[in-house]
């Protein structure tokens, strides 16, 4: 085989990686995307006040801290709950006392979600950011 035909291959496999690598970050922040636009559509919006928050650094994480949140809110028929988060950030660094706003389902206050901007559009826009970054980077080599 020619020196061509090789480097015409190994440009055809390098875009199959940038093509590949772009979808997942594509459809990885479509996933996030849409299910905030689901809770926004179907969970009704409170303020609720932080009671505690948890710090817990998991092995081999290094620095990186995770927080879990005890909240307490009124739900929509003037019932109050107070609930830990089911899951963990390490954005959610509050004190207590601090106001947050939560999202809860309907009739099921106690599946919530912390609502800030960096909880729920984080993911969605760093998938989107990533694969333009990764095809535009791969248009500019290609023509370099």
């Amino acid at each position: 085989m020619s020196e061509e035909v090789l480097g015409a291959k190994k440009k055809i496999e390098a875009w199959k990686k940038v093509l590949f690598l772009s979808l997942v970050a594509f459809l990885g922040s479509g996933y996030f995307l849409v299910d905030n636009l689901f809770i926004l559509a179907n969970f009704n919006k409170t303020t609720a006040k932080v009671v505690k928050s948890e710090t817990i650094r998991l092995p081999g994480s290094g620095s990186t801290r995770t927080y879990y949140l005890t909240v307490r809110f009124t739900n929509s028929k003037g019932d109050k709950v107070t609930k830990k988060t089911s899951y963990g950030s390490s954005m959610f660094n509050y004190s207590s006392g601090d106001e947050v706003a939560i999202y809860y389902r309907p009739g099921k206050a106690h599946d919530f979600y912390v609502g800030s901007f960096m909880t729920m559009w984080a993911a969605p826009l760093t998938g989107l950011a990533l694969a333009f970054f990764v095809l535009w980077g791969a248009r500019v080599l290609k023509d370099s």
